[in-house]
């Protein structure tokens, strides 16, 4: 059963690899480096300023606890457990991986922590921003995705790394945003300083 799963696996990876073409080489290398994207975080941010005011830094806590968590269950919980090595890096299939520039990511494969961090602020991003603006959800889940393909294209992952990477992440996302939500009710709404803030 697992073979089969490893062989499909392989099986999707090469051809989501294989879409590939010249004009998009560049474009991939720049999505995936996530500091490029530092306007956008600059945008959410004004965007929880204006709904949550003064509750903005506690948000940015929750924010800053769920990506240390994410990201060290994937680098060094996942990866260090399964030892997958990467699709560029595989010797019985690196002869047909597309590679960018000589791009090659160090370290074990499963799970993708692009996947699993973005997913996770995505999904967090959602519970607090999605029925406040309208396309939030839908954009939020197509940027994460789009972000968490890159590896796939990139040659750094495998197609299960990133689904792998995207449900954990999903799942933590999810749950970060039920303790927040408490923390909000239990103890945010009686603090006459955060209070202020929604008025």
């Amino acid at each position: 059963m697992l073979h089969h799963l490893e062989q499909l696996d392989i099986r999707v990876t090469l051809f989501l690899n294989s879409l590939h073409c010249p004009c998009l080489d560049n474009l991939m290398m720049w999505c995936t480096n996530g500091m490029n994207w530092l306007p956008l975080y600059v945008l959410i941010l004004a965007l929880l300023v204006k709904y949550y005011g003064k509750q903005t830094i506690i948000i940015l806590l929750f924010a800053a606890l769920l990506i240390a968590i994410t990201d060290q269950v994937s680098s060094n919980l996942f990866k260090n457990v399964f030892m997958r090595i990467r699709p560029c890096s595989d010797s019985h299939i690196n002869n047909m991986i597309h590679i960018v520039g000589n791009y090659r990511s160090g370290g074990y494969s499963f799970t993708s922590s692009h996947a699993t961090n973005f997913f996770a602020i995505g999904v967090f991003l959602i519970g607090l921003l999605g029925k406040k603006i309208k396309y939030f959800t839908p954009i939020t889940l197509l940027c994460v995705s789009f972000i968490a393909y890159t590896r796939i294209y990139l040659g750094v992952h495998f197609a299960g790394d990133v689904l792998c990477g995207a449900f954990a992440g999903t799942l933590a996302g999810f749950l970060m945003q039920l303790l927040f939500k408490f923390s909000e009710r239990r103890f945010l709404s009686r603090n006459d300083f955060f209070r202020s803030s929604q008025m």
